[in-house]
């Protein structure tokens, strides 16, 4: 993912890689991980957490969308379908302001 180049913000913590070993999976530890990352963005008064996750991961969506992120923006290139083998990532954020909605 590290090919998507992302520059986070001043006051954005960004979430590069998330993953969990499919034996591990169905466990709420990646929904921990994502819930220590709020609590994070939250104690350092940052803005915003994001991330992007690739438009064929669904389960991934369907977790950030659970724990509170919201769909922004969406990006596709030829060259990373031809290199990387992914259709496109969604680019998505979280904000402290939500933190309660989810704890």
């Amino acid at each position: 993912m590290s090919a998507l180049e992302h520059k986070p913000l001043p006051g954005e913590g960004y979430i590069e890689h998330i993953a969990t070993a499919s034996v591990y999976r169905g466990r709420g530890i990646a929904g921990s991980l994502l819930q220590w990352a709020q609590q994070y963005t939250a104690e350092q008064s940052w803005n915003r957490l994001t991330l992007h996750v690739s438009h064929n991961n669904e389960q991934a969506i369907s977790l950030y969308k659970k724990v509170g992120f919201r769909h922004l923006s969406s990006y596709s290139s030829w060259a990373q379908q031809l290199l990387l083998h992914e259709p496109g990532w969604h680019y998505m954020s979280w904000t402290p302001d939500s933190l309660s909605s989810y704890s």
